[in-house]
């Protein structure tokens, strides 16, 4: 599957997204 590799690496940016949007929130939240 020559897709594997795009796939992996989205799923790690998203990821990282979700963790940068909830440091944020809470960092605003403070």
């Amino acid at each position: 599957m020559p897709g594997s590799g795009v796939v992996e690496v989205i799923g790690i940016a998203l990821l990282r997204v979700r963790y940068l949007s909830k440091h944020l929130l809470g960092t605003l939240a403070q």
